[in-house]
């Protein structure tokens, strides 16, 4: 397991409090099971793939690549 620190505003941290307080399992166990339900339920942003244009030359600059997706999603925009 890795240990991870993260900061809550307050209210945030109180209804973590109470969850764990009713049985819900430590503040720790809600958070991992909030983070796995979050990544099990978010389906990846893969709109953009279509939408680039092959090149003779591919930079893997990351700069690079990011214009190239700028680029297609200004394409895609107008379409």
């Amino acid at each position: 397991m890795v240990r991870a620190q993260i900061v809550l505003d307050e209210s945030t941290a109180e209804q973590l409090r109470i969850a764990s307080k009713h049985g819900q399992g430590s503040m720790s166990e809600i958070v991992r099971q909030a983070l796995a339900f979050y990544f099990q339920q978010r389906k990846p942003d893969t709109a953009w793939i279509g939408s680039l244009v092959p090149a003779k030359h591919a930079s893997h600059a990351l700069a690079d690549i990011r214009a190239s997706v700028a680029k297609a999603r200004k394409r895609e925009v107008r379409r």
